[in-house]
């Protein structure tokens, strides 16, 4: 029987993901449909939004821009998660008329780390970031930042953002794990129906000038409970000539 393969291109990366579906799955009994179970089912969902901000990250971000935490010093810390949210809408806003002024323009995605026990800091992945500039917008404690590196290929920090941080603040508060700024771009994906192959290829292989990220090999479930295989490509930057 035939398979789905989606293909998503964002930034410097090419996603793939091969899988079967009720409507195209293999005969064989052993890749046949799975009853997810309860803990399955978070895993396929927390593993679909990690996904989604990867590929807004891998599109909208570059070497050069960084993710920052934003923390609160005693005197200023808030004391609700409302207050929380106000700290970050007046923090946003501060980041625009800054970015203006300069001939800019703000990119961000925030994710809003709140704890039960009053550890609330802010999160972002912003473009351009000029260290003075955090500064002058932030009065109310310490921030730390991380460059972004060159590859184009921030499924880390993806990971890191959603799994550490914006799965407890879902589970506190509700609401969203990331929130990204309405001006970034969204890849766009790619489906079609592979008919002349009974099952797809266990084993992935790269594309003429780009390399296999081995760590983002996974095989699992869909949340259909079908087989999928998923990987990424990440372009390999030609090296300069000697002179």
């Amino acid at each position: 029987m035939p398979y789905w393969k989606r293909k998503v291109k964002p930034g410097k990366t090419i996603e793939v993901k091969k899988y079967y579906s009720r409507v195209h799955k293999p005969k064989e009994s052993r890749l046949e449909k799975k009853n997810l179970t309860t803990e399955q089912q978070e895993q396929v969902n927390i593993r679909q939004t990690i996904e989604h901000l990867r590929w807004l990250l891998n599109e909208n971000f570059r070497e050069g821009d960084a993710h920052v935490e934003f923390t609160f010093k005693l005197e200023c810390r808030p004391d609700t998660y409302d207050e929380l949210v106000k700290y970050k809408d007046k923090l946003i806003k501060k980041l625009r008329r800054e970015y203006r002024k300069q001939g800019k323009e703000l990119k961000y995605v925030y994710v809003l780390e709140a704890g039960k026990r009053g550890a609330f800091h802010i999160h972002m992945v912003i473009n351009d970031v000029n260290l003075r500039t955090l500064k002058d917008c932030w009065p109310y404690g310490r921030i730390f930042t991380s460059t972004l590196d060159e590859t184009g290929q921030y499924g880390k920090l993806a990971s890191y953002l959603i799994k550490e941080k914006g799965k407890k603040k879902v589970e506190n508060y509700g609401g969203k794990a990331y929130s990204p700024s309405r001006n970034l771009k969204r890849p766009e994906v790619e489906k079609k129906v592979i008919w002349n192959r009974d099952f797809y290829k266990e084993d992935p292989e790269p594309e003429p000038g780009y390399y296999i990220d081995k760590e983002s090999i996974n095989r699992g479930l869909t949340k259909d409970g079908y087989p999928f295989l998923e990987y990424i490509l990440v372009k390999i930057e030609s090296q300069p000539q000697p002179g």
